[in-house]
């Protein structure tokens, strides 16, 4: 056994399997030289372990699509490669330029997504324990540097981890990287020493991707200047990721801890004490409430692992300035995904919501209505006493009856271009897309907003504010309360 492989076993048995049993391991290939120095030392491993112990071993290849027949030869290379082993190869072709287009992505971050997508798909299948990565020492460097000269913080340039789940809440599969601790010329020492051939990616060399301006000139410019460089930047990242995941626990423990109210994909938790704790913990203590919204959903589906919502350091500070000026101020942030952070009555509420939109146009009357699983009831009063909601806030308004009575029938819609709002106390209408851009509504969820009109008038922006029009006022001798449940509330 020569160094290279027992480094690799050594590897294995103290980071990656940690005296268990490997049961069906994935090794994921492109035919670049980290994955073919991979390959190469899991099958040598795998013939040094006894007979009982071994196990199975796949070849996994995602042809992005991306580039044209170089990319083909790539999949027919790694076919070939495998089969020289007497493994198997799983090769899938997607197409990563029309999810990035699509989804406005990148093309990188499309490709990511169609590997790790079709690595779930190919654990269900299969039922892998592992599936091995090839990143290496200097891929870690990198990708440090690039996330901390784009600003990034702590979370941002924690490194990649040897050993993480694929899949939320399950423990395998699991991501593996047995190579992270080598360096790229070591990579190239293993396949000239074992005289192993492997494929070149002429798009590498681009210097016009950031990533590789920094792998090119960069980090071997930084490295010359100071030995050493690129193994203290992955140093650093490995610090980060340690740091992380204190404050990660830290923030669970806390909300654990806390009294919670939940209802479907809404949960809060009582701000009192929260202003006390650094920013830092603050932005963590918001993820841990998204984490805990999610583990009360019913949905059984199984996902990858999910990309928790930005908290900018600018929504942390206003939300530490909310919990400690006036506990009845009411402010809200939208944090991308469909997920609203509130801060209301001192509670912090965390929503995670479905775009649920409809373009139906319905009639509100006494019997109540039901639109794209909302749900509206109506009472009417003699008094004019205004009635406080007692569920969630804005979602309970009470109006003069005479005045919607004679603007029109009441009906209730999703917003259209062109609508125009006066908002309660404001000096005049606008449009209701300023209004949603003042209310931080993204636009992928404004079609989700009920509008109660009275006649052509909308007079209640469900959820956010009253109209002017049909406010009551001295004058008013009959109200009528409208109440509007959300889906989750009907959960």
């Amino acid at each position: 056994m020569d160094r290279w492989l027992r480094r690799f076993e050594a590897t294995l048995a103290e980071e990656i399997f940690a005296g268990d049993k490997a049961r069906c391991v994935l090794i994921a290939v492109s035919g670049g030289p980290d994955s073919i120095c991979l390959l190469d030392l899991f099958v040598r491993w795998r013939r040094a372990q006894p007979s009982a112990s071994r196990p199975d071993l796949l070849v996994g290849h995602v042809n992005h699509g991306l580039r044209g027949l170089a990319a083909d030869d790539d999949a027919k290379f790694v076919k070939a490669c495998a089969a020289k082993y007497g493994l198997e190869a799983l090769v899938v072709t997607g197409d990563a330029a029309c999810t990035a287009r699509q989804r406005q992505l990148s093309s990188e971050a499309a490709a990511r997504e169609l590997r790790y997508s079709t690595f779930l798909e190919w654990a269900e299948e299969r039922d892998l324990s592992d599936i091995a990565l090839a990143h290496q020492l200097d891929d870690q460097a990198e990708t440090v540097l690039l996330r901390a000269i784009r600003g990034s913080g702590v979370r941002g340039i924690r490194a990649m981890s040897p050993v993480r789940r694929l899949v939320d809440d399950r423990i395998e599969p699991r991501l593996i990287r047995p190579i992270l601790g080598w360096r790229r010329q070591e990579v190239e020492e293993y396949l000239a020493a074992r005289d192993l051939v492997a494929r070149s990616d002429a798009t590498n060399d681009d210097r016009a991707v950031p990533r590789n301006l920094v792998r090119h000139e960069v980090l071997p410019r930084l490295e010359k200047a100071q030995p050493g460089a690129i193994a203290s930047l992955a140093q650093l990242g490995t610090v980060a990721r340690e740091l992380q995941w204190d404050l990660e626990q830290l923030a669970r423990t806390i909300v654990a801890g806390a009294s919670l109210e939940r209802s479907g994909d809404v949960v809060a938790i009582d701000g009192h004490g929260l202003d006390a704790y650094p920013e830092s913990l603050l932005r963590e203590i918001v993820l841990a409430l998204f984490e805990t919204s999610r583990s009360c959903e019913a949905s059984s589906e199984v996902t990858v692992r999910s990309v928790a919502p930005r908290v900018p350091r600018a929504v942390v500070r206003e939300l530490r300035d909310g919990l400690l000026g006036d506990r009845k101020r009411a402010s809200q942030w939208d944090l991308g995904e469909n997920v609203r952070l509130e801060l209301r009555y001192g509670k912090v509420w965390l929503r995670r919501r479905q775009a649920i939109q409809s373009k139906e146009h319905a009639r509100l009357d006494e019997s109540g209505l039901e639109w794209a699983e909302w749900e509206f009831s109506i009472a009417q009063s003699n008094s004019n006493q205004w009635q406080a909601c007692r569920f969630i806030p804005d979602l309970v308004a009470t109006f003069d009856a005479d005045v919607l009575q004679t603007t029109g029938d009441l009906m209730v819609r999703s917003w259209c271009q062109g609508d125009r709002f006066h908002p309660l106390g404001a000096p005049g209408s606008k449009k209701l897309k300023e209004f949603f851009r003042e209310q931080r509504v993204p636009p992928a969820d404004r079609g989700s907003v009920p509008l109660l009109l009275a006649g052509k008038t909308i007079v209640w922006v469900v959820g956010h504010r009253m109209g002017h029009h049909g406010r009551c006022r001295s004058e008013t001798k009959c109200t009528v309360t409208i109440t509007a449940r959300p889906p989750s509330a009907r959960r």
